[in-house]
């Protein structure tokens, strides 16, 4: 009996002993958990769009009853529709560990991005046709090119450190894109003005399918909520829009004229801006 008191109080005294060296040790908290990227997210941006669209507008008269043709104009010049751009976007991101993350976003903007530029030297021509026209023709046409709308699904990549997450991101845009024309003639029944009388207008619009790439940088902010800053390319392909004027030459019912516009032009965009994200995935950045 006593041997069992005796070993009974040497492993009380050891724990006790065991327990007081714990005490006097320093605490250490639990690290903190690590930042992560993964979850679905929605958000919003605004940002500014400047398109570089190569155009080349040519007018084409004819008076096919008199076997007359000619070119009046064949102009090339640079478009580039600019204005405010705002819209929504939806992603999710798979942090693939702790400095890699992939992901997948989609879009949707509206633009007021427009650009007007008057040609066929704008009304002040010294070029004659035929002998017709020359000093005195003020034909001109007015050109405006505007983006309405512009969609993007794309990819993302990026790696992460200290709550920045840099990306590249690329895949497929699709836009709507419109141009209308503003033809007018100091109308003149005889030489030297041989064009159909003016005004005239007609517009046309096209939705566009084409790619995007880009790169950006995401920050990490309170709560779930991150912000960040993109730049993107988009191309939509070259879009060609004819029209035709149809009038009597000089008044002269028996003499039909036509005069067709074609503008050729290839819509390139570049688009930065400022977007807010919130992650709904329960947890913290």
């Amino acid at each position: 009996m006593h041997r069992i008191i005796a070993a009974f109080s040497a492993t009380a005294t050891l724990v006790l002993s065991y327990a007081a060296l714990a005490a006097d040790l320093p605490y250490k908290s639990p690290p903190p958990p690590v930042p992560t990227w993964s979850g679905f997210y929605a958000g919003g941006n605004v940002g500014l769009g400047i398109a570089r669209d190569p155009t080349t507008d040519t007018g084409d008269f004819a008076v096919p009853a008199a076997a007359i043709a000619g070119t009046p104009w064949n102009e090339s010049l640079m478009h580039s529709p600019l204005g405010a751009i705002g819209g929504v976007q939806i992603g999710y991101n798979a942090q693939v560990n702790p400095n890699f993350v992939l992901g997948a976003e989609a879009d949707w903007q509206w633009s007021s991005q427009k650009d007007t530029i008057c040609t066929y030297t704008c009304g002040h021509s010294s070029v004659g046709l035929f002998n017709l026209g020359g000093p005195g023709d003020s034909t001109s046409l007015l050109d405006t090119q505007r983006l309405r709308w512009l969609s993007t699904a794309r990819l993302r990549g990026g790696y992460t450190i200290n709550g920045w997450l840099w990306y590249v991101t690329g895949g497929a845009a699709y836009g709507r894109v419109a141009e209308s024309f503003l033809y007018n003639t100091a109308f003149i029944p005889g030489p030297p003005n041989p064009y159909p009388p003016g005004p005239a207008a007609a517009s046309f619009a096209q939705n566009r399918l084409g790619w995007t790439v880009g790169t950006g940088v995401e920050t990490q902010l309170a709560g779930n909520w991150s912000a960040k800053i993109e730049y993107l390319f988009v191309n939509l392909g070259g879009i060609t829009d004819t029209w035709a004027i149809n009038a009597p030459l000089f008044g002269v019912p028996t003499l039909p004229s036509s005069l067709t516009n074609t503008s050729s032009f290839h819509f390139d965009d570049h688009i930065i801006r400022l977007g807010l994200n919130y992650r709904f995935n329960g947890g913290r950045y």
